[in-house]
């Protein structure tokens, strides 16, 4: 397995030094009971063929992401000739920044808003907003994208990407700020028309998309992350219900269909 793992990734770093960083993050990973150094320390990262460095949490699942993002291309349908032009991005979910370093690379005027709820998430997406010194035009919000405004929790049973808004008070942890979608829109740096909404809030979606006439027309492009039981055929439908008329550009599933992802544009 582990030769399998060095045959799959050691030619996506850019040193050697880089490639042991990931090696102990996978060590730290799968150890997870163990007191090793360094867990959850803030380290720095670089990708072979990829512009600039990137900050990353020891022991948690950033490096997976950045690597679903930068090498698997997750998103890559939005910079094909049908897509155009993107100048403006809402990103709901932002984990450690790394679709907002993608935004960033590949339209590098346009104004983004990212919220993400997880204040350890949210200091490395910080972090690496810094990196590039795209602060002006990039705004961070700590907070869950929610259907009603109202306190929330994280249930962090899964690893750091898989963190969910819950209902349920945890006793260790101060609430975080649920806010609507209108909500974000009135704190962000955002005109009243957007071109991308990119959405993976880890099963929110289903309360956000079900009740959207107030907001949804506003957006021209859609990346949404779908979780069971929520698929990608409800989604559609309560866009639809909603006041959007959407064309279905193409479904990534993941995962066993467990997980997709909805990428569609407003007609």
């Amino acid at each position: 397995m582990f030769i399998n793992f060095i045959k799959r990734e050691r030619h996506l770093y850019a040193s050697n030094w880089y490639f042991f960083l990931r090696i102990y993050d996978k060590v730290l990973q799968r150890c997870r009971h163990i007191p090793l150094p360094f867990r959850y320390s803030v380290q720095k990262i670089r990708l072979r063929n990829i512009l600039g460095v990137f900050c990353f949490r020891f022991g948690t699942g950033h490096i997976d992401t950045l690597l679903e993002i930068f090498v698997e291309n997750e998103y890559g349908l939005l910079f094909s000739d049908q897509i155009g032009s993107i100048s403006t991005v809402l990103d709901l979910g932002g984990n450690a920044g790394y679709s907002v370093r993608l935004w960033e690379q590949k339209y590098p005027d346009c104004r983004i808003t990212v919220v993400e709820p997880d204040s350890a998430n949210a200091k490395v997406c910080r972090n690496n907003i810094q990196i590039v010194q795209a602060e002006s035009r990039i705004i961070l919000l700590q907070a869950c994208a929610l259907g009603t405004s109202r306190n929330v929790w994280l249930d962090r049973s899964q690893p750091e990407w898989g963190y969910k808004a819950t209902n349920k008070a945890s006793p260790n942890e101060a609430p975080i700020r649920g806010m609507t979608l209108n909500e974000i829109l009135v704190s962000s740096n955002l005109p009243d028309k957007i071109d991308l909404l990119k959405c993976d809030i880890e099963g929110a979606e289903l309360e956000l998309f079900r009740d959207c006439s107030d907001w949804i027309s506003k957006f021209r492009f859609f990346a949404i992350e779908t979780h069971t039981p929520y698929t990608p055929e409800q989604l559609v439908q309560d866009m639809q219900k909603n006041g959007c008329c959407v064309e279905v550009l193409q479904i990534n599933n993941k995962i066993d269909d467990v997980l997709a992802t909805v990428f569609a544009k407003a007609i």
